[in-house]
């Protein structure tokens, strides 16, 4: 009788263990470097005048305050400075004022992009870690919190900068792979994927869009019908990280930044830039997200998929 007791007690252990609720899914949409645009040079002039059509941070903001959303911006620390948008290589940067005004109006995140943007597979050890886990004192002192995602420059890590330097001060690291990523199937070491969307060259052969134009690093213009499909079908526990650059709306002939987002068939939009993104076909991509996906930031992931930082 004792044994039948034992093992009713131990059945009764087993049913009655709790067990994980499923975790909603989950979308992030982050801005890679945080720009707030391009800029040109007036003649004779040397002050940043930025490309009319590009978008500012501000002004995609309230676009998806107007849906209950939110975004997150990657940050690269030593291309903001306290409160005058820089100018570097042909695009402006937000400053801190305008990454706490993101913050506190429309509820955006950051995470980081390192302090000097480098390949950090090429650095020390201990540079590795001054360029990683060196970079988040910059945001606490401004307020901000940058702890969920450390946003590899170009897609530049290994497993061994990774597992050595930063999983030990961030959630994750950013890896762009076209696909989703699930709870059940995280990777152990914290690397995530994010799925990039970027522009080009239109997509339909024979039209004069198709041709390629310099600058563009072959690259050819996304048909948001692609990640419509992807985003549509997001479940629970699964999560969602789409990144864009800048985006356009209407079209430009400006000529280094030229773009026709005005067709009413994607396939013919194009830019003259990578980073450059239709705001319609974006939209489009947003307006596929199933009721109940929740909008967040990778570090709001990490504390519901219970990532702990070792």
């Amino acid at each position: 009788m004792a044994g039948v007791v034992l093992l009713a007690g131990s059945m009764l252990a087993i049913s009655a263990a709790p067990t994980k609720a499923a975790t909603p899914g989950y979308l992030t949409i982050r801005f890679g470097r945080s720009m707030e645009g391009s800029y040109i040079l007036g003649q004779g002039s040397t002050a940043c005048a930025p490309v009319p059509g590009i978008l500012t941070l501000s002004q995609i903001a309230q676009d998806l305050q107007t849906r209950g959303m939110t975004a997150t911006a990657a940050v690269v620390v030593s291309f903001t400075k306290s409160t005058a948008e820089s100018c570097i290589d042909g695009d402006i940067y937000a400053d801190w004022a305008d990454l706490q005004s993101l913050n506190a109006l429309y509820g955006w995140h950051v995470v980081s992009a390192g302090v000097t943007y480098s390949n950090i597979t090429t650095m020390t050890s201990a540079q590795q870690q001054a360029e990683s886990c060196g970079s988040l004192p910059s945001f606490t002192a401004e307020g901000l919190n940058a702890d969920g995602l450390f946003a590899y420059p170009n897609n530049w890590w290994n497993t061994t900068v990774q597992t050595k330097v930063v999983s030990t001060c961030f959630d994750y690291g950013r890896n762009y792979k076209n696909v989703a990523n699930n709870e059940s199937t995280m990777n152990p070491d914290g690397i995530q994927n994010t799925i990039g969307i970027v522009g080009g060259a239109c997509d339909t052969v024979g039209a004069p869009c198709y041709r390629p134009i310099s600058g563009q690093k072959n690259k050819r213009y996304e048909n948001p019908a692609t990640f419509e499909a992807l985003v549509a079908r997001e479940g629970t526990a699964q999560w969602i990280d789409l990144q864009i650059y800048k985006l356009v709306s209407g079209s430009s002939s400006d000529g280094m930044y030229s773009w026709d987002c005005t067709s009413s068939d994607p396939t013919l939009h194009w830019t003259s830039q990578p980073e450059l993104y239709c705001q319609n076909d974006f939209d489009a991509i947003l307006n596929s997200v199933p009721a109940g996906i929740v909008v967040t930031d990778p570090a709001s992931v990490a504390a519901a998929w219970g990532r702990v930082i070792p």
